[in-house]
Order: C-alpha cells, then structure tokens, then sequence
C-alpha cells in the first residue's frame, strides 16, 4: 500500500514538473514590448499558452538595482517593467547596478517615444506636400491605428537604407550622428528597441517601442524610478 501511495505520488510529482516546463517553455522565445512580462498559463486540457502583461506588484525581497539604457535606474527589474507599463515604454537593462556616468542623459524617457512620433507624423506629411503648413496642434494620438502604422513604416523605410528590413548598426550609427546632440532620448529608445538579443530592429521591435495610445505616454507617474 505504501509503495502504491509513493509511486502516485511521483507520478503526480512528475506530472506537476512537466507542466512547469511546459510553461516555461511557453515563454522561453516570446518577447513583450512596452514594460510588459511574459507570463505563462495551463488551460484545464492542459494546453500551455502565454500573455504579455503589466506587474502590478514586485516581491519585496527583490533588491538588485538595474539602470536601464535611458540611464534611469530601478530597485529590480520588476520595478523597471512597471515604470515601463505604465508609460508604454519599452526599456532594457544596461548594467546591473546603479547608473554610472551616462553616455546621453535623457531628461524626458516617459515622452520620447509619443514626441518621437509626432516628428515622423510632421516629416511624413512635409515629404508628400511640400507646401504643407506646420501645425503645432497635431498629436499623434489622434492617429488611427492603420495611419500610426503607415507613419512608423514610412520612418523604417527612411532609416533602412539597404531595405533589408532590419534596421542595423551602420543605419542606427547615422541616425545617432544626425539627432543624439539635440534629442538624447533617442539613444536610450533605439537601444531598447532591439528585444530579441539579435543584432538591429526588426518592424516588428520597432512598432513595440511606440506606444499604442499615447494618452499613458504623457502621465507622470513612477514606480521605483530613482
């Protein structure tokens, strides 16, 4: 009876362990813009499958501070992911630790990518009327999400001087010369962009870095941001 009641009991043991690595693997390529974290599910057929969500919480034992390439630095990299969430801000790790003296300090990370989109939504609309009147008022989040689209290809394309639909160092390395002295956000936005640890942007990468609806761009709260 007792080698009965131990064997279920590995068996269920097992069981628990391979859904756990069923999980894990679940995640295990997927990479979530904006502050977002990958978390795993089981449905009750155990299916394994993934969603991309926001932390509400961090584990109070977690204390490894990280600077982020926008050179702001967190208490973990949970608390990066949820400065991140709550400004649809895609960020990545720089150094673990606190912030050392920083290649570019960017003052407003928060608004970047929203005034970043505004420029290419003015540049766009220069490039095909060349008569066109600026207009201060325009904002990008009135943009329909098929215009947003359009805009952030145009600028790929723009960037994307071999058309191998990868944004890659020489590329990033020109824009840098043309705009880092006046916009030094920009350094800490296109660094993050590259998520997948494979060198240059991909479209894909660099649609995430844009927020989706700008009003969460704008608003000026933190979490754990030093």
């Amino acid at each position: 009876m007792k080698w009965c009641l131990g064997f279920v009991f590995l068996l269920s043991q097992a069981a628990l362990y391979e859904v756990a690595q069923g999980q894990a693997g679940v995640c295990e390529r997927v990479v979530c813009p904006r502050g977002r974290v990958c978390v795993a599910h089981t449905e009750d057929s155990g299916k394994n499958y993934s969603t991309c969500e926001c932390k509400t919480t961090c584990p109070v034992d977690d204390s490894a501070p990280v600077c982020s390439y926008y050179n702001l630095q967190f208490g973990s990299v949970c608390e990066m992911h949820r400065f991140g969430c709550a400004h649809e801000l895609t960020m990545k790790v720089k150094n673990q630790g606190s912030c050392l003296v920083p290649d570019y300090n960017c003052m407003e990370a928060a608004q970047f990518p929203g005034r970043y989109l505004e420029w290419i939504m003015i540049a766009r609309e220069q490039s095909l009327d060349p008569g066109y009147s600026l207009n201060l008022s325009a904002r990008a989040d009135s943009l329909t999400e098929e215009e947003r689209k359009e805009i952030l290809s145009w600028e790929f394309g723009y960037i994307d001087a071999n058309s191998n639909k990868i944004l890659d160092k020489i590329e990033i390395d020109r824009l840098y010369k043309d705009i880092l002295d006046h916009e030094p956000c920009v350094y800490g936005f296109l660094e993050s962009c590259d998520q997948d640890g494979q060198e240059g942007i991909t479209p894909l990468e660099w649609d995430s870095c844009f927020p989706q609806t700008l009003g969460t761009a704008f608003e000026t709260k933190q979490f754990g941001v030093k």
